[in-house]
């Protein structure tokens, strides 16, 4: 069924006459019919001019998005040329009844002028012959500099002023993919070039009124309302603002500050609160954070500057107009104060902030307060940025303080008291909102004030959120951290919302690196503990095994190692039908796979933590050989190829070269251990060698085990000439004793697992190792001689080279 489109009134009088009814209907259909057609062996150019004006809205927009590909496929020589006959269309476009092609025209012209501007880019082929060559044209004239003026000029004085007629379009959403555009092709124009081209087109639109328009542009014939007027005022405020990145320091000071002042006064709500918008983007490029080229008189009127944008913003947070206030309360985290003012000045802009941040908390409307502790984080560390880099040490002091003080008590409290002043104990979904924002964003916030504020007072908030009720209800309510602490596992009442176990669980580790060594073992062990081996969630005990070797990168020896030992427990865990099995491979006895994903993810941590050597600290060489390297060799008989893979590819490769002692060789373990500084003893050579011959043991088992033990010892011999190469001699030991079981396999009786050791043997062949001089080679070149021979016989053998 097609739909019909419909016909106008003259088509219609010149098809259908009263006296021939049938012929008109036939003449109908064949003219549908012949105007969806569109014909294909015309040039793009020629299709683009043809169909973008055609009466079909669809045919339009497809062509219409077409209109960059016709000009990145011409040299520069006939760009103007193209550019010209692309002209013809533009007139139509701009005021086109279809939304979507307005829209897509917009986005055309800047990819145009993008292309325009651009000159030195790779444009690739010609598309499709759009434009022939003419002579004396080509790659001769890419630097041809009256050319690339004229493009330059073509885009500044007929390109920008489309663009900036459809900032004036009466639809929302054309006007904000032109105002996208022209913030786009601005980043691209130098600042004088900006203020000169394009500046005029928001300050015309804030001085708009209900019969003006923008001068010199056409724009769609429609009537303007009053409210029109206001949304176009206000739309010209907030791109007056995006604009702000692309001007110089001195053109935000002198243009648009006095612009958004009187702006902060506008009858209109809308203005103003596009004005809330606009003052935080001004606020960030008055051109003093840096010190290359900035007179003292710069300085000064940017600091003159900053003060009025801070008070405007301020004035706005306390505005009578609700949507106004709300948008301060979204917009106050865009502030970026910098560091490169004085301390005074400095003190002064984060203190102004905490004072608007505090008018906004403290609003009348419950929304605004709501909104506002949900942005705390955010809010925090905007007023902390950078204070790492202030060298007066007071300033920090002051500013940390005065966060702490004004700031802190709000998020802290958005686990409880705080939010039951704004909601009631009923509205649960509410509180339990404002808690998954308390720990979305508690990194942050620690992060930004420094570890020093978590015994005081981020502990507590740390405690509330992750315990359900943390309140005492009375004064017997066990509820202080020591006494928790040392309460069993099983006793502790963890929050039962999800969401913000997951929370915790993800950014855990952020926390930890935060808070060091010391606070980490104290007072996030046990929920690490916790999270590990006790959580029911795949989701959230996804977090702490995601990041297992960065946390036990954090912890000391003893720690480390007491989590260690339970490894094997928690891979039970992840796989409750597989026990007991070792080198195994999957087969009937498995009825389950378990969650293989989170052991994939186990497999990739353990890689991680054997090629940081956290895994072989010393005291725990014995446990790392009868537990840790069996459970590696485990996982390569898991039912799941995926794991299988991860093991085989990482696991099993950094395990060889981690467990490997050569004193020479500075990426040994040994080496490795004793330039650690936290740890006072050395791997015994014993010991290592142990590890490394059970290693070999159980990898020779593999090379004469079944098929897919086979396949699986091929694909680490591959992975670790591949991966490891930089291991240098751990890498050439192994291939030593491992080559000759390699050559056995060559009379398999199955053709994959000959392919597969064919793969291998030449990835041995075709490895750099064979002619670096600062790298041992990691076969003989006997071995080689023989690997060499048995690739040529494998090639002749295998009929009809079904293996390539």
């Amino acid at each position: 069924y097609t739909r019909r489109r419909p016909i106008t009134g003259a088509a219609m009088a010149a098809t259908a006459t009263p006296s021939n009814p049938a012929a008109a209907g036939q003449q109908h259909q064949s003219m549908r019919f012949q105007d969806l057609t569109i014909d294909d062996t015309l040039p793009l150019l020629e299709r683009v001019l043809k169909y973008a004006q055609s009466e079909i809205a669809l045919q339009r927009l497809v062509h219409v998005r077409q209109m960059a590909d016709v000009l990145r496929g011409v040299p520069l020589s006939q760009r103007m040329f193209t550019m010209d006959r692309l002209s013809v269309l533009f007139p139509k476009l701009v005021d086109d009844p279809e939304i979507l092609v307005r829209q897509g025209f917009v986005a055309q012209l800047v990819e145009i002028a993008l292309i325009c501007l651009n000159i030195n880019a790779t444009d690739g082929a010609p598309v499709e012959n759009a434009v022939e060559k003419t002579k004396g044209g080509g790659e001769n004239d890419i630097n041809d500099e009256s050319v690339t003026t004229s493009l330059r000029n073509y885009v500044l004085t007929v390109l920008v002023p489309y663009m900036g007629s459809m900032l004036s379009n009466p639809n929302l959403e054309v006007r904000r993919s032109a105002s996208e555009a022209v913030t786009k092709l601005a980043s691209e124009l130098s600042a004088n070039e900006v203020r000169q081209y394009l500046l005029d087109y928001p300050l015309a639109l804030l001085s708009r009124s209900q019969t003006s328009g923008l001068n010199n542009i056409s724009s769609p014939k429609m009537p303007v309302s009053n409210s029109s007027v206001e949304d176009m005022r206000a739309f010209g405020v907030v791109f007056l603002g995006e604009l702000c990145q692309s001007l110089s320091g001195n053109h935000v000071r002198e243009v648009i500050v006095p612009h958004l002042i009187r702006c902060k006064s506008d009858k209109s709500h809308k203005v103003r609160s596009a004005c809330a918008i606009a003052l935080p983007r001004a606020f960030n490029n008055l051109g003093d954070d840096s010190n290359d080229g900035i007179t003292e008189n710069d300085q000064a009127a940017a600091t003159k500057a900053r003060t009025q944008l801070l008070d405007a913003f301020c004035c706005l947070s306390e505005d009578s107009s609700i949507p106004c206030r709300n948008v301060c309360s979204d917009s106050i985290e865009i502030f970026n104060p910098y560091t490169q003012y004085s301390d005074e000045e400095t003190l002064r802009v984060r203190e102004k902030m905490v004072e608007i941040t505090l008018v906004l908390l403290h609003d009348e409307q419950q929304a605004i307060c709501v909104r506002t502790l949900q942005r705390l984080g955010p809010i925090i560390a905007s007023i902390c940025f950078s204070l790492d880099q202030v060298k007066t040490d007071s300033v920090v002091l002051k500013v940390k303080e005065s966060v702490a003080l004004n700031i802190l008590p709000f998020f802290c409290g958005m686990t409880d008291n705080v939010v039951s002043e704004y909601t009631t104990r009923e509205d649960q979904q509410a509180i339990n909102d404002m808690r998954s924002y308390c720990a979305y964003n508690f990194p942050g916030v620690l992060l930004s004030l420094g570890r020093e504020y978590w015994t005081s007072c981020l502990r507590q908030c740390f405690i509330n959120l992750l315990y359900d009720n943390p309140t005492p209800s009375d004064d017997t309510d066990p509820r202080s951290w020591e006494e928790l602490k040392a309460m069993p596992h099983r006793n502790f009442q963890i929050t039962q919302l999800v969401a913000i176990r997951r929370i915790i669980s993800h950014s855990l580790h952020d926390l930890a690196s935060i808070l060091g060594q010391k606070l980490m073992e104290t007072d996030l062990y046990d929920v690490l503990e916790y999270f590990l081996f006790e959580e029911d969630v795949d989701g959230v005990r996804a977090g702490v095994i995601k990041h297992a070797s960065a946390l036990l990168d954090l912890l000391s020896q003893s720690k480390r190692a007491e989590l260690i030992k339970l490894f094997p427990e928690l891979y039970d865990s992840l796989s409750p039908t597989i026990k007991g099995k070792e080198d195994g491979i999957s087969g009937s006895s498995y009825s389950k796979s378990g969650n293989w994903r989170m052991r994939v993810v186990f497999t990739e941590q353990l890689c991680c933590m054997f090629s940081k050597n956290v895994l072989v600290a010393s005291d725990e060489e014995v446990f790392v050989i009868s537990e840790v390297i069996p459970l590696a060799f485990t996982l390569l008989g898991d039912p799941v190829a995926g794991v299988r893979e991860s093991a085989a590819q990482k696991l099993i490769p950094s395990m060889l070269c981690a467990v490997y002692l050569d004193e020479e060789d500075s990426s040994s373990f040994n080496t490795t251990v004793q330039a650690s500084k936290d740890e006072s003893k050395t791997v015994s050579k014993s010991l290592s060698s142990v590890a490394f011959e059970n290693c070999i043991a159980r990898l020779q088992n593999f090379a004469v085990g079944d098929y897919e033990k086979k396949q699986l010892f091929c694909n680490i011999m591959c992975s670790l000439i591949q991966d490891h190469s930089h291991k240098g001699k751990a890498v050439s030991k192994v291939m030593d004793q491992m080559i000759p079981f390699l050559m056995q396999i060559e009379k398999d009786p199955v053709a994959n697992v000959r392919l597969t050791m064919y793969r291998s043997l030449r990835t041995i062949i075709d490895s750099t190792e064979f002619t670096s001089q600062k790298i041992p080679s990691v076969a003989t070149e006997d071995q080689r001689q023989m690997i060499l021979a048995s690739i040529q016989r494998f090639e002749e053998v295998e009929d009809d080279n079904w293996w390539q």
